[in-house]
């Protein structure tokens, strides 16, 4: 045998024997003896392990190949191999003639004269074939591979690669692929190689296989025009892939090939594509919208489930055939649009999308089948096409509408289909012939029910669960109530059964604490176990003659329960039936009533209950009323055998009681009065407006009346003469810094006068009045001032208590005067102003040394209000009155309001401004609100319009006056059926009418709109 290099020997070694585990580089210079038996035997066993762990794909026939290929290499000749080889990366190989009838010239393969080899500069740490897992095959040899020690592995050949060596090999990071291959297998040829990052791949590949599941590292990949299948498992686990493209070639993606890859954030499925596989892009968490183009005619179970960043997807084709819970768990998903003439909704197809909250579905929808919308509870609304006819198991359990209107060609509704529903009310159409188990249970705020006549069962727990039900009408046709079904209903007052029904099953109407009425079926034959158990409401109740059986715990709790009237002489009576408040406690207070020797009177005295005989004779009491004096009681029938009482003549109602008690007395308080000189006083006490009775105690449950008289008499007019009525005031009280007007005046009058009331006989004679405008004045020393200004009565004297002052220029015809201070002397002083009268004022003087200012400004108010384009005048005064500091007015906003140098105030437009009263160093800050000019009118608004579907008109609403601030705003009362714009257009939507209203400030008109 010729010289080999044991690299290469070892490589042929482990392709024939199906070894995957990475080979260790062995250069010639170590010339070593091997025994072919035992390297093939030993490392062919761990092959046949190692193969069985990496891949469920693995078939018996497989292994059984290998182990025989391995037996045969057993056999093998021992192999001497010398260092003549050269240690490059692509030595010759020399083989003897005797090998060359078992192995190929591999030399040929790697030779670099070779069309498709390519070349490295890294170092090759393992190279062989790898075409087929069946390595001495012909398949094997048409793929080689060379693996170097950076982590890239090349691949080059023809045809396909079906290999498992490389799965879950670490070494590998790169992956380049050849042209010349079409196909990556089926077996996972580079699964869980955790370490590869990148994969290129030639355009003469036609399917990707179950390649690359399982690459966690793997983050984009450009998948060439020729391929037209994505095959099994290609892609999944791939959790760091963020890109992918799929060529317009691909017609299949099969099942689960991007599954669990958790980046892939967007995806585009290109017109080519006609089937997507089961679970195939499954919990891809990153991927944000789907849509689905109308070439696609397949979509496999689950295939877009968890996709939990999905916000839209997009159906376009009617013809695309869904399997089951297509886009389950989509928990980010807010809407969906689906194609025109699709006429089911799949089972689960958008189950779980708990954010929904848009889906419109097409008329040409049938039937919503199982789960469709299950826990979408933000779906809030959404229009059933009229021709639906089955609604699903579960179709809408737990989503989140308030209200749903059904069609009414609707004819079954699933079990739990509205389950956990948020709707106060819904009305079942006419063609309605099923509704299946659990179908509105814990729908917590459905009111009222009404059951078409096609449904001949109510099935178990259909409306159980139901707190707010207050009102149900069931039509006659129905036949059964089934178990549970109106159970825990606890707002339930009354239920009307109608004549056809003959069951009412177990639990029917269990726990509904509010009834207080029932109103049998005539042919009602049975009533199930507990059917009206804990109905805490109900007093009396009188069953049917047709009744049958009535099964154990039938009333138990009914604690109120009075009576319970059974009309048949055989009915059956289970044990515990009747008459029990718990399983240890009687209903002492329960009259069984019946005929005797019937049933109902054997179980009362085995049960040790009261029994009446409906047929013995009644006592008639008529009602008396009761008053605050007297008890009363109603209207009532007595037996005298049983000692019971009735509020009927059959004797069937029993009483708790017959007694009325007394009214309460209607005691209002009367005040305590002091009698007067001409009217009557009284004491203050109760009087009763029913009987008339007066009561010390305001208590209306005391009845202690008290007889003493409540009144006292008149004092009558004490009268006095006063010759001389003079009455004055005017005293003034001078607040330096606080300058206000003096007002002094008399009345002087001849009267007569009740010394009792104060009541006067005679009228005034004589008013007399001073007024100055100021009660004081500060001057300079030196300065005069003529602000005084005197009226009323005419001045007979001005004059001053010091020298501190000057009086001069005295008019009294005009009330003026000139005050002059000293030009020296400072302080305070007062002059004196007297009338003709007798009226006298005291003004005072402040005299300072320092030129006076303007202390303080008022008169103002804090905020004033101005119509746009109007005014007001600001009227400040200044303290004191004299100071020589002008007042000057500024706006803080001109464009709101203006203010002129004397005050007046203009609104320009509306909103809020500041304007700055100063004087010296003085400033008051008013506040300018300036408002709207409001809309006074409304008009050209049509009290009625009608219009066709689709059509659109326009109110043209004009509001006065012209200049109005207010806006005109549009709103309709259906959306539904007519919208309107800002602008006034009205469009009709559907058949209906809506009431458009249109409104200016407070002002408003409306618009019947009539939608045909």
């Amino acid at each position: 045998m010729k010289k080999k290099n044991i690299a290469m020997l070892m490589t042929m070694a482990m392709i024939t024997s199906g070894v995957t585990a990475p080979m260790e580089a062995v250069y010639a210079s170590d010339e070593i003896q091997i025994q072919s038996e035992d390297v093939f035997e030993s490392e062919n066993e761990d092959a046949l392990g190692e193969s069985t762990d990496v891949t469920e794909a693995t078939e018996d026939s497989f292994a059984e190949s290998a182990e025989s290929e391995a037996t045969d290499m057993s056999e093998a000749e021992e192999v001497e191999i010398t260092e003549d080889a050269e240690q490059s990366g692509d030595e010759e190989i020399e083989i003897s003639e005797e090998d060359s009838d078992t192995e190929e010239n591999v030399a040929d393969v790697f030779s670099d004269g070779a069309e498709d080899t390519v070349t490295y500069s890294s170092e090759v740490v393992e190279s062989g074939y790898c075409g087929s897992h069946f390595t001495d095959s012909e398949d094997c040899k048409r793929v080689l591979y060379k693996l170097y020690a950076d982590g890239t592995l090349i691949i080059e050949g023809t045809g396909k690669i079906d290999t498992y060596q490389f799965q879950n090999d670490d070494r590998i990071k790169t992956v380049q692929i050849m042209e010349g291959i079409t196909n990556l297998g089926i077996i996972g040829a580079f699964s869980n190689c955790k370490n590869l990052t990148s994969v290129s791949l030639p355009d003469s590949l036609q399917s990707t296989g179950s390649a690359f599941y399982g690459c966690e590292s793997l983050n984009s990949v450009n998948i060439p025009s020729g391929v037209t299948t994505i095959g099994y498992s290609s892609f999944y686990g791939c959790k760091s892939l963020k890109n992918i493209t799929i060529p317009d070639s691909v017609t299949t993606i099969e099942e689960r090939a991007f599954s669990d890859c958790e980046k892939l954030g967007s995806l585009n499925i290109p017109i080519s594509v006609k089937s997507i596989g089961q679970y195939a892009f499954y919990h891809c968490s990153s991927l944000e919208s789907i849509n689905i183009p109308a070439t696609v005619e397949s979509v496999g179970n689950h295939a877009f489930d968890e996709c939990e960043s999905v916000r839209n997807v997009n159906i376009s084709s009617k013809d695309t055939s869904f399997g089951e819970y297509v886009f389950e768990d989509c928990t980010d998903l807010r809407s969906v649009t689906l194609p025109k003439g699709i006429k089911t909704i799949r089972k689960g197809l958008l189950c779980g999308c708990e954010r929904l909250a848009d889906v419109a579905l097409p008329e040409s929808v049938t039937s919503i089948e199982e789960s469709a919308f299950r826990n979408c509870s933000a779906l809030m609304e959404i229009v059933l096409p009229q021709g639906l006819t089955e609604i699903g198991d579960s179709a809408f359990y737990n989503t989140g509408f308030l209200s749903i209107k059904l069609p009414n060609g609707l004819k079954s509704i699933g079990k739990s289909a509205f389950e956990s529903g948020n709707f106060t009310d819904i009305v079942l159409p006419d063609s309605l012939t099923d509704i299946g188990e659990d179908a509105f249970l814990y729908n917590r705020k459905l009111e009222s029910i009404s059951i078409p006549e096609n449904i001949k069962e109510l099935k178990k727990n259909t409306f159980a669960g139901c707190w707010k039900l207050k009102s149900v009408t069931l039509a006659e046709g129905l036949l059964k109530i089934a178990d549970g079904a109106f159970s825990y209903c606890y707002s339930l007052e009354t239920i009307t059964i109608p004549d056809s029904v003959t069951t009412i099953g177990d639990n029917s109407f269990n726990g509904c604490s509010s009834l207080k009425a029932i109103y049998f079926s005539k042919n009602l034959t049975e009533i199930g176990y507990e059917a009206f158990a804990g109905c805490e409401g109900l007093v009396n109740v009188s069953l049917p003659e047709k009744l049958e059986s009535i099964d154990t715990g039938a009333f138990e709790g009914c604690t109120a329960l009075l009576g319970l009237y059974i009309p048949g002489t055989n009915v059956k009576i289970t044990s515990r039936a009747i008459g029990y408040n718990s399983d240890s406690e009687k209903n002492e207070k329960l009259v069984i009533i019946g005929k005797a020797g019937s049933t109902a009177e054997t179980y009362a005295k085995n049960t040790g209950l009261l029994f009446h005989n409906v047929d013995d004779q009644l006592t008639h009491q008529t009602e008396l009323k009761a008053t605050c004096v007297k008890e009363g009681n109603v209207e009532y029938w007595h037996c005298d055998n049983c000692g019971q009482d009735f509020g009927n003549a059959q004797g069937t109602e029993v009483l708790d009681t017959t007694a009325v008690a007394k009214l309460k007395h209607d005691k209002v308080f009367v005040e305590y009065k002091q009698p007067t000189c001409t009217e009557v006083g009284n004491r203050s006490y109760y009087h009763c407006r029913s009987c008339g009775k007066n009561f010390m105690n305001g208590a209306n449950d005391d009845d202690t009346e008290t007889k003493e008289d409540m009144t006292f008499a008149a004092y009558g007019h004490n009268w006095v003469w006063s010759d001389n009525g003079s009455v004055s005031s005017g005293t003034n009280v001078v607040k330096r810094g606080t300058t206000k007007p003096v007002y002094v005046h008399s009345t002087i009058r001849k009267q007569r006068i009740c010394t009792r009331c104060g009541q006067v006989a005679e009228k005034k004679n004589e008013n007399n009045v001073l007024k100055v405008n100021i009660d004081q004045i500060t001057l300079k020393c030196g300065q005069s001032s003529t602000a005084f200004r005197v009226s009323g009565d005419p001045i007979k004297s001005v004059s001053s208590f010091e020298n501190l002052v000057k009086i001069s220029n005295l008019n009294k015809k005009n009330g003026t005067f000139k005050v002059t201070a000293h030009s020296k002397i400072y302080g305070n002083t007062f002059i004196t102003i007297t009338t003709t009268t007798g009226l006298i004022a005291e003004i005072e003087i402040f005299v300072q040394p320092n030129p006076v200012k303007t202390s303080s400004i008022r008169g103002l108010s804090k905020s004033v209000s101005v119509v746009k384009g109007k005014s007001v005048t600001l009227k400040p005064t200044l303290e004191p009155v004299n100071s020589p500091e002008k007042i000057t007015y500024t706006s803080s906003n001109k464009k709101i309001a203006t203010v002129s140098a004397k005050g007046v105030v203009k609104g320009v437009k509306p909103g809020t401004a500041k304007i700055t009263v100063k004087s010296g160093s003085k400033k008051v800050v008013v506040t300018v609100k300036v408002t709207g000019v409001k809309t006074t009118k409304l008009s050209r608004v049509p009290a009625a319009k009608s219009i066709s579907k689709g059509k659109t008109f326009k109110i043209k609403a004009v509001a006065a006056p012209k200049n109005t601030s207010e806006k005109i705003t549009y709103t309709s009362s259906n959306k539904k059926v007519a919208t309107v714009t800002a602008k006034g257009v009205v469009k009709g939507l559907r058949k209906g009418t809506a009431t458009i209203t249109v409104k200016s400030g407070s002002k408003k008109m409306t618009c019947k709109v009539t939608v045909k």
